[in-house]
């Protein structure tokens, strides 16, 4: 493999128009090479036969690589608005996870806060109480605010891209 390979790159580095080229064949120390010139005393002579490529060819083939490159970046942006679109779903799906949890959090302290008993003690406990609720909610609304300006800063990116 590795010795087509270095036969195939000398006959490609050939110049000149289409034709017959001299390329030896040597082995020197058990090892393949070869060369434009004799490069040992057993050097087998090839004779390497090869088409030059016509600017037609050439222009062909440059049209097929820039549409690959095209397609590929194509691609590219059509995944990244589709990853960016999974993670506008999921952070969503977190902030409706965490209003739920905040709700259920902020039902339990007012059932709680509903069996403090109608005196002093009663009223600072149900005071501490709502000072929960409070924390709870700021916490919560933290949470989801993060989430949001993730969203928000992805909304922009689709934008961006032109697509929403």
């Amino acid at each position: 493999m590795k010795r087509t390979a270095i036969f195939l790159g000398l006959a490609s580095a050939m110049t000149g128009p289409a034709g017959a080229t001299e390329v030896y064949r040597c082995e020197i120390d058990g090892v393949m090479s070869f060369s434009q010139q004799p490069c040992a005393e057993n050097a087998q002579r090839l004779e390497v036969n090869y088409i030059r490529p016509s600017a037609a060819d050439i222009a062909r083939q440059e049209e097929r690589s820039r549409r690959t490159v095209e397609t590929n970046r194509e691609m590219a942006q059509e995944r990244q608005i589709r990853e960016i679109g999974y993670d506008i779903e999921s952070a969503a799906g977190t902030i409706r996870t965490l209003q739920r949890q905040r709700d259920i959090e902020i039902a339990q302290l007012r059932r709680k806060k509903e069996s403090a008993n109608n005196n002093l003690a009663g009223a600072t406990w149900e005071n501490s109480i709502t000072q929960e609720m409070e924390a709870v909610i700021q916490r919560y609304d933290s949470l989801i605010s993060q989430h949001q300006a993730d969203i928000d800063r992805w909304r922009e990116d689709l934008q961006s891209m032109g697509k929403q």
